[in-house]
């Protein structure tokens, strides 16, 4: 599932004349073709489904812009059936690639995994991508980046929408987000971006949100 029903700033659209981000012209396609001609590279990933209010083709299933990024994802996860798992990629991640997709898809898991969330460490994306930025956090394995893909059970999604709503709202903010992994958590992650450098690991992280 691509989601692609962001609007590009006005200053993008006053550039390129197009306003949705997955519509952007770069190196001769849109940001959503070079997603998608990524994607159809990955053997092991099946339909692709389109969300937003974009042109038809024949590479994907279109999905009308639901109006938010929560009510987006469930359209299209309503779309794969049966599927146990579902990978949802942004719409406007040209610099995605089949490499990092199969690493994601094949990492080892329990079976009762609900979400696959890969990080980053930042310094790769600022060293590939000079000038780029990208919200970070601190933790005990280094500073690390969220990735632009997720992989979820399909049921978690319509279980936890509410959830998922309050997350993507705070997004940009670790500091929000560790709110809503509690006190604990919340804790750490303050002690971290202000005290002890790396006081919150990956695995505390896990745990919290498993909870």
């Amino acid at each position: 599932v691509i989601m692609a029903g962001g609007k590009a700033k006005p200053d993008i659209v006053a550039a390129t004349g197009v306003d949705n981000r997955a519509l952007i012209p770069f190196r001769g396609k849109t940001l959503l073709d070079h997603v998608v001609d990524c994607i159809e590279k990955v053997e092991a990933l099946g339909d692709i489904y389109v969300v937003g209010d974009l042109p038809s083709s024949s590479k994907y299933h279109s999905i009308p812009d639901q109006g938010d990024f929560v009510g987006n994802l469930l359209a299209g996860i309503s779309r794969v059936g049966d599927s146990p798992r579902v990978l949802v990629a942004a719409g406007d991640a040209p610099f995605l690639t089949p490499e990092s997709l199969n690493d994601l898809i094949s990492a080892p898991v329990p079976p009762y995994t609900d979400i696959i969330y890969p990080v980053v460490p930042v310094e790769l994306c600022y060293a590939k991508y000079p000038g780029m930025k990208r919200t970070s956090v601190c933790l005990k394995e280094g500073v690390v980046t969220g990735g632009n893909v997720m992989v979820f059970r399909p049921e978690f999604i319509n279980i936890q929408s509410d959830i998922i709503r309050s997350a993507y709202a705070a997004r940009k903010s670790p500091l929000k987000l560790a709110m809503m992994l509690g006190p604990v958590v919340c804790l750490r992650a303050i002690i971290s971006l202000f005290i002890i450098k790396g006081s919150l690991s990956i695995r505390v992280l896990e745990t919290a949100a498993g909870k």
